[in-house]
């Protein structure tokens, strides 16, 4: 069922968002909103809607110069309070891969290969990572940009772990599919600007 109209805001009950492009103008853009002022409210629906459409037609306005955008509605509406202005910032994007358990084998192999690599270039950082190596985390050289244990924890350990989980995804549940028809039953909704 659609969500229900509380009849407070600009924009009322959204769902999460998916895109299917990575360019899409729209999937890095925060949320703004706008209360409805009681003054409009108490007119009724008819106002709402028309308030509603003012500020969607000039929402570029409301981002580039929100005192201006908020003294023209005041002088369209005769507004005595103007409304406030509700935001976010974007809650940033997750990407689903969607990998063959082969195609996830070799990048692990070849993963611990690299690791291998750089742990045995030289017997400094061999010593290093032998040493310090399993809690990275907690190692203050780790947090040094450069330094080996930064390398070892945030570009072989991070990513390993990453493709271990997205290996056993795939193995224990092969037919779990990210794809927009799932995101959809989670309660997503498809970007209308990248998903026409």
């Amino acid at each position: 069922p659609p969500p229900q109209d509380t009849k407070k805001y600009v924009f009322e009950g959204g769902n999460p968002t998916y895109h299917t492009n990575k360019k899409c103008e729209r999937f890095t853009s925060n949320f703004i909103n706008l209360e409805i002022p009681p003054e409009i409210a108490d007119k009724g629906d008819e106002s709402i809607k028309r308030f509603r459409a003012f500020c969607k037609e000039n929402m570029d306005l409301l981002v580039s110069d929100e005192s201006r955008f908020k003294e023209r509605l005041s002088i369209h509406f005769l507004l005595k309070n103007p409304p406030n202005k509700i935001s976010h910032n974007n809650s940033g994007s997750v990407e689903f891969q969607n990998l063959s358990l082969e195609e996830l084998e070799s990048l692990i192999d070849q993963l611990l290969e690299d690791a291998d690599a750089f742990r045995n270039r030289d017997k400094d950082t061999a010593k290093l990572i032998r040493n310090k190596g399993y809690g990275t985390d907690r190692a203050k050289e780790a947090k040094i940009e450069g330094n080996p244990l930064f390398i070892w924890h945030n570009k072989y350990k991070t990513n390993l772990k990453r493709l271990l989980q997205e290996y056993f995804r795939v193995k224990l549940n092969p037919d779990l599919k990210f794809e927009g028809e799932l995101l959809e039953q989670l309660g997503f909704k498809p970007c209308h600007n990248c998903n026409s």
